[in-house]
């Protein structure tokens, strides 16, 4: 399964409030594949357009117990989320199908 990654930003329109939706297969071997080896990783992120020196300054003031510089949640309009809707899906898809993979076929259906 490709890896495969979406960014959101806030409508509120903050530059620090991005978040990303990342789907990944831990399978250990291609022999050894288990649908919970599907994961979907929810990322918070600093601002990747800002500067460096700008993240490094947002860390520090964060570190230092500046309420404004994190966030605990973020607004995604509805019109947004058929992408993720669709991430998920694939996610689902993935797993679904080596549960079916794992099962013997017998009669159109997993014994």
């Amino acid at each position: 399964m490709n890896e495969e990654r979406l960014y959101f930003q806030c409508e509120c329109h903050t530059p620090d409030h991005l978040v990303s939706f990342e789907i990944q297969d831990w399978s250990a071997s291609v022999d050894d594949r288990r649908p919970e080896d599907i994961k979907v990783i929810v990322h918070p992120l600093l601002n990747p357009n800002r500067s460096f020196c700008e993240r490094v300054w947002t860390a520090v003031r964060y570190v230092f117990g500046k309420p404004s510089l994190h966030f605990d949640e973020i607004i995604l309009p509805a019109t947004e989320l058929k992408e993720l809707d669709k991430l998920i899906r694939r996610a689902c898809s993935a797993a679904k199908l080596r549960e079916l993979s794992k099962g013997k076929w017998k009669g159109g259906r997993v014994v």
